[in-house]
């Protein structure tokens, strides 16, 4: 497989845990990449722009901008960025590698319009494991952020990711990957207004196809499982679509 090849893998229900560009790439010393990710729901509309440096295999850095309109604030508005430094593990086998990663992140107070009870400087700590062989492809996320301000209240989550890769051409670098993307969150209650407690379970598919450096995503959620949150309200299927390149 081509270096491209290895790296693809998928982004999650929301870009406050996984980290661009989808994830793994780049893997070698002294590379970048850049990212755009649209995700479209009833309830929240939010373009992510997001990119990465990789320092060295084991030390990578990412910032995230996000800008987000909702039913509360129906005009596209700036929201807090989120940085973080990634520190991974490495292990390569016969026929599979894999990597554990450990990512403190920080989101700062970026946003246009934010709750007075809700300052930012927000940290945030994320564990993580990928494996991959030829064909197939598993990740699993678990991060946890602490709200400093009474407004919103901590958030646990889970990622998992797994996937199959059933074509590569190895000649011009192009081929596609086909994801199922599971995503759990735990939100606790706080004072603000739309910020909603509750645990919900999120369910998708996602395809990736790239070539040479370029990749791109087109994808869909839905929620199977919901408990909280505003009574009669309910979250619905969430399209995602996503175009990144690294150098």
């Amino acid at each position: 497989m081509t270096r491209l090849a290895l790296l693809i893998v998928v982004l999650p229900i929301a870009a406050t845990a996984h980290q661009p560009v989808m994830d793994m790439a780049p893997r070698w010393e002294g590379g970048y990449g850049f990212q755009a990710r649209y995700e479209s729901s009833d309830r929240v509309k939010a373009l992510w722009l997001e990119g990465v440096y990789t320092y060295k295999r084991e030390l990578r850095f990412t910032a995230k901008l996000p800008v987000i309109s909702d039913a509360m604030q129906p005009a596209w508005q700036l929201s807090d960025s989120v940085i973080g430094v990634q520190l991974k593990s490495y292990y390569n086998r016969a026929s599979s590698t894999g990597n554990f990663g450990l990512t403190p992140s920080l989101r700062l107070p970026t946003a246009q319009s934010r709750h007075p009870d809700q300052p930012g400087w927000d940290p945030g700590i994320s564990l993580s494991f990928s494996a991959e062989t030829r064909l197939f492809f598993q990740f699993y996320d678990l991060f946890y952020w602490h709200y400093r301000g009474a407004a919103k209240g901590d958030e646990l989550g889970l990622d998992i990711n797994w996937g199959y890769h059933p074509y590569h051409h190895n000649e011009r670098n192009y081929g596609i990957f086909l994801m199922l993307d599971i995503a759990a969150r735990d939100q606790a209650k706080g004072s603000g207004i739309g910020f909603v407690a509750g645990r919900r379970i999120a369910v998708g598919l996602i395809v990736v196809p790239y070539r040479e450096n370029v990749m791109a995503r087109l994808g869909f959620r839905v929620p199977i499982y919901e408990h909280g949150g505003i009574p009669g309200q309910r979250h619905s299927l969430t399209l995602d679509l996503g175009i990144g390149a690294t150098f």
